[in-house]
């Protein structure tokens, strides 16, 4: 495995062509897993796509997106949400019909 103008290289020219297709840069073991690899592809890549399309590579056992998501910003608390209905009219919102 090499890396050539910033993309995984196999050797394996229909690998090699999905690595330059999907962006592929990075391919690291996955911990407790083995023979399990996570391949790093494009963000703006369509993950399930690409998984069906390594799927299909004889060389490749299972392919399948990985679903651990991160969230950019902090949860809401429970402070932040308001649970108690208006107690004064101003507080009242009206909706026209």
């Amino acid at each position: 495995m090499s890396v050539s103008q910033g993309y995984l290289r196999f050797g394996v020219p229909s690998l090699d062509h999905l690595n330059i297709k999907y962006h592929a840069t990075a391919l690291t073991p996955v911990p407790g897993e083995r023979g399990a690899y996570r391949l790093r592809i494009a963000p703006d890549a369509n993950v399930f796509r690409a998984a069906e399309e390594y799927g299909h590579e004889p060389l490749v056992v299972r392919a399948e997106p990985n679903y651990f998501l991160s969230i950019d910003r902090p949860p809401v608390t429970p402070d932040a949400v308001r649970t108690e209905l208006p107690s004064t009219p101003s507080d009242t919102v009206r909706i026209r019909r």
